[in-house]
């Protein structure tokens, strides 16, 4: 079965305009219920502190405040308000170094760009359906980093269900 949008509110930031325009257009195409737009970073934490979208779709390289500066601060407000907003980041560029930084700033999900309508609309239905819990430990709040759960792990960071 099909995933349905059409009760998600979207923010879109991008500060190139016609990517962030072709986007939208791509979540209209897909029914999204509203779709926001920001060409930078403040634009779009302001945006989501009126709007409380249900997912942010970011760009990495932005003016005056990056895609990892605007997850941190969202990170920042779901910890106030008991909540984790999906957070998918984009970018050009996906060594494993930046997909790790931007994993441990709190994204849920990295895609790779371009990335055709097909990824996007995968990524976005993953995230909503396959919501991540929540971790508040050491400096970090935002969806758990594992993507599995093993038990084959028995070092001394392993989590036992209870998050000193």
């Amino acid at each position: 079965m099909a995933f349905n949008f059409k009760n998600i509110k979207v923010l879109i930031a991008d500060d190139d305009a016609t990517i962030c325009m072709v986007i939208a257009n791509i979540f209209r195409t897909l029914k999204v219920k509203e779709c926001l737009t920001a060409h930078d970073g403040e634009e779009a934490l302001e945006l989501f502190k009126q709007h409380k979208p249900d997912l942010v779709l970011t760009d990495w390289n932005m003016k005056e405040m990056c895609g990892l500066d605007l997850a941190r601060a969202i990170r920042q407000i779901d910890k106030e308000t008991n909540g984790v907003t999906p957070v998918i980041l984009t970018s050009g560029y996906a060594n494993m170094e930046k997909v790790k930084e931007a994993i441990d700033t709190g994204v849920n999900e990295f895609l790779l760009k371009p990335f055709s309508v097909n990824d996007l609309a995968t990524r976005v239905a993953y995230v909503i359906e396959n919501p991540r819990e929540c971790i508040d430990i050491q400096g970090y709040f935002g969806p758990d980093r594992r993507r599995s759960d093993t038990d084959a792990y028995e070092g001394p960071d392993r989590r036992n269900g209870e998050v000193n």
